[in-house]
């Protein structure tokens, strides 16, 4: 017996020696794991068993083997769930022969599942016979291979392939399979079947050298990728045909690819062709790779892609291979060039075959890429030459916008081009590119030499040589106009408001830590534009002026110079220069640390710079010119500002011109005092600080002045801004000598039309510390006379304005003989505050309107009234709140005879376009936290009177009018009537009671309990009640009663047609027309509802083309109105009642009476854009009337 212990495969057997020499023997072994066994090189896991039994007799052995496998793994994803070998070997040793069988189950390789795997081999030892079989009994799939080994030739013979698969049939053979001294060699292919028309031909690897003919044609890709197990997805119509032969210097023959409707990855409809011939050492390619979409079913016209929409191109692709095709070094170390083209990429089409969604709503447009490649012999890399990439009709556009569904940005008119090129010789590198929209737009232009040696070969010195690396760049823009880069993306909202041309061309040149830059911005009629005006020429700060900019810089020193100019005349000049080493600014420091890092200043200077050429000045009547400088100086080491402004002919209205005008502003850092500060010990607690003192000085030709003053101590932050000095004192003096106070007129356009007056005396306002802001003490003597005041709004002039306002140390400030006059009335009063400092504490004031003087009041040009009365006020500080208390003990309204006449409102003009949209004016929000003002008012007695009205209004003893302002205004308290009296429709109408409370609300909606009274000449009664709030106005809360009872609809026309009105007919009218009063009074009770309810009638007929209207004529008749309007045509009846007193009055036997109610019919046919044909019948009153006329209209 026998033991073998082998690591991982122990083996015991036996073995016998025969009297006859014969010898028998018997080996086993049983492996647990096959990858615990050392002597298995292969990396497979998995369990087996095996038996060999034999004899060798007379020098012939005799052998039998078998074992059994289970759970074979090996790399490549290839697993064996179980396996039995039988085989025979036998025969001399020198020619054994053998004939063995291999069966398993579940064969795994590949991504392939096989059900049963058949191995038969038998024959000669050395050159066996081999037949193997793999069946997929599920998907229909059998592979079968068979050939004869060539154990001495190291190859096979004779080698048969067939693959079936779902009925599919693919057969090949080859001739013969093996090495060769210099390589391998596959001789006699054939191959053919369903996918493939025919593969033929033999090809050989002879050291590196494909050797040999090879022809496929009609490969169907996808499907030999299917029947080899390939785990790619491809497919396509392939032909290719491969003819090459050694040569002493290289190869001599071609390789030809073709393939149709390919597919590969996310691509589909690819197709290419390429041909290389080679010729020794020498290799010339062409060759092209199309993209070719297909329309989809049922897809629009203009969103189908149909035919090419990609193509990459190459021509004439010569060059040098240097050595065996199959080597990495051969094609390392080629050389030569090619022309690579790309053209009209359609970007649309492309955009679809993105696997991941692009973030934009939409790209249109064609994109083209051409340039040639070179590479020399001896470069390490390849040259670029003539690049150009650019686009053509480009669309872009960002995400939509899930609020509005609109694209974030766009850009519809841009396109874009670059090209350059790449030396590898030499390094240099120039790349171009520039933004058309089609002109040009933008350009920069860049070029550098790169030291290709250290950084390719010495990393260690990559930095440095970046550092030294020379570069040039220019960006250029050419005149454009300002408004025309609002094309560009994300530049439209980032634009400043300026109009005009200009032009840019920047020079940057030298290393990237010593460049040189030279800047150059010229500007032709630049003006403020404001984007909110109907014409895009029009800004209120509009002075179209020329700019000339040029800074520079060396790396060192940086300069400025700006020149302005306007008609040929210079404005302005500003220079400015500022000293800073961009080595030290990357550094982060000084190389001397007592140096500062930068330093630098900058000065302004102004040339007669004409005010009355300024819109906003100009329409102000603001004239004149300025001059001076403006200076800033040593930043970031001992700054100072210096502004000095003269206006030597201000004028100001059409009137007031000045001698001499002055504006000055310093800030400096002398401790010495300042010629021309105010006077004040206070200066002296600042001499150690920068000081600030601003001055203005204006002088009138009358002789009349007024001087400014003002000092503070400065801080720098950093050297570079300026901010108050918070624990030095701060003064303030305000001088006015006979000073007409037209010169405000600009800051007070937008509410008075005119201010005019004289003022005297002094104001100063001082601070022993400016921090302490509210502590600061005032003082002012202060003088108006003769003012005069025009308040647009309110269509009145007030003249022979007067006040004295008065303010002393101790925080008290008067204002007394305070006064105004207008045509018809007067207001005077006084006023008085207490302050702790600047602190409010208390005021009270006074306002008076005699009876025999009162004021006129209009707004918008519509007289309302004349006022008087008295008006009392004071107010108090307290922790949480500033209370006012608002006293009116009685105030008297008269309004005019007629309140029915308004502006004269105008239809739309079709000619004007709003530029903008038009919104009303957001409503003011208070800031959180602001201070709580509460304001009561208290009114004893209001009267308004009038012809039509006659009402005395107070506010509630137990529950007083309180408006609180915090976040919100609300308004508290109630009104109430005291007596009243209307007139409408001729009637008299008595107020019994009216009640409106305020709720305080966030949004007012007063609740309102009102009840008027009629009593009709029959003794009868009626009541109108309203309770309820004021929004929404509904039918409901509108009451219609009578003493004694009667309908609404009765009521209705009793208040109409009088108290003879009864049961839809006139008492004592011809009873063959009762027909006809019941019409017109079912219309004239439609009129008088639409008097009460008027927003909800309009809003039922508005929809209709009807609108109505009520209103009462000077007399206080009823006029009553209904308009239809249907094109070009607009018809309108209108009814004026008689001014007896009732609606209407009954026909005498003698005809109409005089002053009896009216009706007219108007009709307006407009039949050109200005040209309207107008025809009028008017029937009633004093006598009939008829008329034609014809209208022209022109809107100026």
């Amino acid at each position: 017996s026998v033991i073998v212990h082998e690591e991982g495969a122990p083996l015991s057997g036996w073995f016998d020696v025969l009297p006859s020499g014969e010898v028998r023997f018997k080996v086993a072994t049983e492996i647990g794991s096959l990858g615990n066994v050392p002597r298995i090189a292969a990396p497979v896991e998995g369990s087996a068993r095996v038996t060999v039994t034999g004899s060798v007799k007379e020098g012939e052995l005799d052998a039998r083997v078998s074992a059994s496998l289970a759970g074979i793994r090996a790399p490549g994803d290839v697993e064996l769930a179980s396996a039995a070998v039988n085989g025979r070997v036998h025969g001399p040793f020198e020619a054994l022969k053998m004939n063995a069988g291999i069966t398993g189950s579940y064969l795994r390789a590949g991504g392939y599942l096989f059900d049963s795997v058949s191995v038969q081999a038998s024959g000669p030892v050395a050159s066996p016979w081999v037949r193997t079989s793999l069946v997929n009994a599920d998907d229909e799939e059998k592979i079968s291979v068979s050939g004869m080994v060539d154990a001495e030739g190291g190859g096979a013979r004779s080698v048969k392939v067939r693959i079936e698969q779902k009925g599919k049939v693919l057969e090949g053979s080859v001739a013969r399979v093996g090495a060769t001294p210099s390589g391998v060699a596959i001789k006699g292919i054939a191959l053919e079947g369903d996918g493939v028309d025919g593969i033929e031909g033999s090809l050989a690897l002879q050291n590196g050298e494909i050797v040999g003919k090879l022809s496929g044609r009609g490969v169907d890709a996808k499907r030999v990728a299917e029947l080899a197990g390939l785990p790619v997805q491809v497919g396509g119509l392939v032909a290719f045909d491969i003819a090459l032969d050694k040569t002493r210097k290289g190869r001599k023959g071609h390789v030809h690819f073709a393939m149709e409707n390919g597919e590969a990855a996310i691509l589909s409809g690819v197709s290419t062709m390429m041909s290389v011939t080679f010729d020794d050492d020498k290799v010339r390619a062409d060759g092209f790779l199309r993209l070719v979409a297909k329309p989809v079913e049922g897809q629009p016209m203009e969103e189908r892609c149909d035919g090419s929409i990609a193509e990459v191109r190459l021509r004439e692709g010569e060059g040098v291979l240097k050595g065996p095709l199959l080597e990495p070094r051969t094609w390392t170390t080629a050389t030569g060039s090619v022309d690579v083209e790309a053209n009209d990429w359609d970007l649309r089409c492309l955009a679809r075959l993105s696997p991941v969604p692009l973030p934009l709503s939409t790209i249109e447009g064609k994109l083209t890429t051409r340039f040639r490649m070179e590479r020399q012999p001896g470069e390490r890399l390849a040259s670029v030459r003539d690049l150009i990439v650019r686009t053509r009709g480009l669309t872009v556009a960002g995400p939509e916008s899930p609020d509005t569904h609109q694209p974030t940005w766009e850009s519809r008119s841009i396109d874009f081009e670059a090209t350059g090129g790449f030396d590898s010789q030499t390094g240099r590198t120039e790349m171009t590119f520039s933004v058309l929209d089609p002109d040009p737009l933008l350009e920069v232009s860049a070029a550098t030499e790169l030291d290709l040696e250290s950084l390719l070969d010495r990393p260690q010195v990559m930095q440095a040589a970046l550092r030294k690396t020379p570069f040039r760049v220019h960006v250029a823009v050419p005149r454009r106009s300002v408004r025309s880069f609002a094309s560009i993306p994300f530049v439209k909202e980032s634009m400043p408001p300026i109009a005009g041309d200009v032009r840019l061309d920047a020079y940057v040149n030298g290393t990237p830590f010593e460049p040189r830059l030279a800047l150059r911005v010229m500007g032709w009629d630049l003006a403020h534009q404001d984007a909110l005006a109907a014409s895009p020429d029009h800004s209120d700060f509009r002075l179209p002026v020329n700019l000339d900019l040029l800074a520079t810089y060396d790396s060192e020193r940086a300069t400025l110079e700006t020149h302005v100019t306007k008609d040929g005349r210079e404005l302005f000049l500003v220079t400015g220069e500022v000293k800073a080493k961009l080595s030290e600014i990357l550094a982060g420091k000084a190389a001397d640390p007592k140096r500062p890092l930068f330093t630098g200043g900058l000065e302004a200077r102004l040339f007669d710079v004409p005010l009355g050429e300024i819109p906003m000045l100009a329409n102000n009547d603001v004239g004149g010119h300025v001059s001076g400088t403006i200076a800033i100086k040593g930043l970031n080491e001992a700054p100072s500002v210096a502004v000095d402004l003269e206006l030597p002919d201000l004028q100001i209205g059409r009137d007031y011109f000045f001698e001499r005008g002055r504006i000055s502003f310093h800030i400096d850092p002398r401790k010495e005092a300042i010629p021309g500060a105010p006077p004040a010990p206070a200066l002296a607690l600042i001499r150690a600080k920068d000081t600030a003192v601003a001055q203005v000085e204006l002088v009138g030709q009358d002789g009349g002045s007024l001087r400014a003053s003002a000092f503070a101590g400065v801080e720098w932050q950093n050297k570079l801004i300026p901010t108050v000095d918070k624990e030095s004192a701060a003064d303030f003096l305000l001088s006015a000598r006979n000073f007409r106070l037209t010169a405000l007129q600009p800051a007070t356009a937008g509410v008075l039309s005119k201010v005019d007056g004289f003022l005297n005396g002094d104001v100063r306002l001082g601070f022993n510390r400016a921090g302490e802001g509210a502590k600061g003490k005032i003082e002012a003597d202060m003088a108006l006379t003769k003012g005069v005041v025009y308040v647009p709004q309110l269509g009145q002039e007030f003249y022979d304005a007067k006040f004295r306002l008065i303010a002393t140390k101790e925080g008290i400030i008067r204002v007394d003989d305070l006064g105004a006059k207008t045509t018809n009335g007067a207001v005077n009063g006084w006023a008085f505050a207490r302050f702790d400092g600047l602190a409010f504490q208390d005021a009270a004031a006074e306002l008076t309107i005699d009876e025999d003087e009162p004021l006129p009041l209009a707004l918008e040009g519509v007289p309302l009234g004349r006022l008087s009365g008295k008006v009392a006020m004071t107010a108090t500080k307290t922790k949480d709140a500033l209370v006012a208390s608002v006293k009116i003990p009685g105030v008297r309204l008269e309004l005019p005879a007629s309140i029915g006449r308004n502006v004269q409102s105008l239809d739309e003009n079709e000619e004007i376009v709003t530029s903008h949209p038009i919104r009303e004016p957001e409503e003011e929000v208070r800031r959180e936290g602001s201070q709580k003002i509460v304001l009561n008012i208290d009114l004893d007695r209001a009267d308004i009177t009038g012809s039509m009205v006659d009402v005395a209004l107070k506010t509630s003893d137990e529950n007083p009018l309180r408006i609180e302002m915090t976040d919100k205004t609300r308004i508290y308290g109630d009104i109430e009537t005291i007596s009243g009296r209307l007139s409408v429709m001729g009637k008299e109408f008595e107020v019994e009671r009216v009640l409106v409370h305020m709720r305080g609300q966030d949004e007012p909606n007063p609740y309102v309990n009102a009840t008027v009274r009629w009593d009709a000449p029959d003794g009868s009664r009626v009541f109108i009640d309203f309770v309820g709030s004021v929004d929404p106005l509904t039918d409901e809360k509108i009451r219609f009663r009578s003493d004694p009872i009667r309908t609404k609809q009765e009521i209705i026309g009793m208040l109409l047609l009088g108290s003879d009105y009864e049961h839809g007919t006139v008492a004592g009218g011809p009873s063959g027309e009762s027909n006809e009063p019941s019409r017109s009074t079912g219309n004239a009770a439609g009129g008088l509802a639409a008097g009460f309810v008027a927003d909800q009638f309009s809003g039922l007929l508005a929809d209709s083309g009807i609108s109505t209207s009520v209103g009462t004529t000077e007399e206080g008749a009823l006029k009553t109105g209904i308009v239809y309007e249907k094109g070009t045509t607009r018809t309108q009846v209108t009814y004026e009642g008689s001014s007896s007193g009732s609606a209407a009055t009954p026909r005498s036997a003698g005809g109409a009476s005089r002053h009896t109610g009216r009706t007219e019919v108007t009709v307006d046919w407009r039949f050109r854009r200005n040209w309207m044909l107008r025809g009028m019948v008017g029937v009633g009153g004093d006598m009939p009337s008829s008329g034609l006329d014809l209208l022209w209209q022109y809107r100026y």
